[in-house]
């Protein structure tokens, strides 16, 4: 029951981390759908061998009735009997065996007698009775003659059968009756219920880029020429602690951003915003000469305008091919009051650069 269960979790994982690493790229997910899968495998094959080693395969029964069939092979009588089956470690139960007893031995099968059977496995009831076993199984048969808590009451036993083309099988002992399409129903649950909670750390990915095609904007989630570099930018000033800013450079999929160590700070540190998530990289490789003159606030910016002076950029470059690069800071030379959207075209052909200040207004080209 566990291992179905943990079965049907690693798949979930499995595909919750498809599912993860497809929207986000992270390489985070790829390890969780790695390991789901090498674990949903292992349990699957486990469970494989657990199923064909199966249990002991001999027990010790105790016979309730002896019914004679009218059936006769080679000078003995085909008895039906009814046994209370006591396998160790497992639930006894209640079934019925066919065997061939000469006549002058029928006197051995009588209600009460506590005889040996060979089972075919866990999963099934069928049993055979055999004169002998292995030492242990004698002594556990030896010591149920005189002690009747080895093979409980016949009142208190279920019965399992196996199904025949006349009669109606019954369900192992502590099977609990769930009809198919329910535990289809709960297979399927637990199944996506774990992919979903995989997931939660991607959901603003994933509702990025559902909000991107339902718009048909298969581009939405570019953080260059998309729609979501507020949001990106906004997860950046979370860890920051504030919008104060250096540098911003917006890549197709990721930002790169310089910023203060902590608020305040006279030193400056490389931020990252990728996967949908941000961090905090570590000491900027160069540290600014003059802090105060390079900070800008943020705050106040709609950074979707980077998107709007990347457009204007590629349809003026007009390069074919072309390839798209942006950054937000402050330039002296560009004689604006705040940070300029600074804009590169790179095409077969050439290039282009083009400086934005925040209300579009170009402000130089080369």
């Amino acid at each position: 029951m566990i291992q179905s269960i943990l079965t049907k979790i690693f798949a979930g994982a499995f595909l919750g981390g498809v599912v993860g690493a497809l929207v986000t790229g992270d390489w985070i997910y790829i390890l969780v759908w790695a390991f789901a899968m090498s674990a949903f495998i292992l349990l699957a094959v486990f469970g494989g061998v657990r199923r064909g080693r199966g249990a002991d395969p001999f027990a010790v029964a105790r016979v309730e009735t002896v019914t004679r069939t009218g059936r006769e092979q080679d000078g003995a009588q085909e008895l039906a009997v009814r046994l209370t089956v006591a396998p160790e470690g497992e639930s006894a139960y209640q079934t019925t065996t066919l065997t061939h007893v000469r006549t002058d031995e029928l006197r051995t099968f009588t209600p009460g007698t506590i005889v040996i059977v060979g089972r075919l496995g866990p999963q099934r009831p069928d049993v055979t009775i055999t004169p002998v076993g292995p030492e242990a199984v004698t002594a556990r048969a030896q010591q149920a003659r005189t002690d009747q808590s080895i093979i409980p009451p016949a009142s208190s036993v279920p019965a399992w059968e196996t199904a025949t083309t006349t009669t109606p099988g019954t369900l192992r002992p502590g099977t609990r009756l769930i009809p198919r399409g329910g535990q289809l129903a709960i297979s399927l649950s637990i199944i996506l219920v774990t992919a979903v909670a995989t997931t939660i750390p991607a959901w603003g990915s994933i509702a990025r880029a559902a909000e991107s095609a339902a718009a048909a904007d298969w581009d939405g989630t570019n953080l260059i020429t998309g729609r979501f570099q507020q949001d990106a930018v906004d997860a950046v000033a979370e860890v920051v602690g504030g919008y104060e800013f250096t540098n911003i450079g917006f890549y197709d999929t990721y930002l790169v951003v310089d910023a203060p160590t902590t608020p305040g700070a006279t030193t400056t540190d490389t931020y990252m915003y990728r996967y949908g998530r941000a961090w905090r990289e570590g000491p900027e490789f160069i540290q600014p000469t003059d802090l105060e003159a390079e900070l800008f606030d943020g705050s106040g910016l709609d950074f979707g305008q980077v998107a709007a002076a990347a457009e204007l950029a590629l349809e003026d470059a007009a390069l074919d091919n072309a390839d798209v690069y942006a950054s937000v800071a402050r330039d002296p030379a560009a004689e604006v009051d705040g940070p300029i959207i600074s804009i590169y075209v790179s095409g077969d052909y050439g290039s282009k650069s083009y400086v934005f200040d925040f209300d579009l207004r170009l402000v130089r080209s080369s």
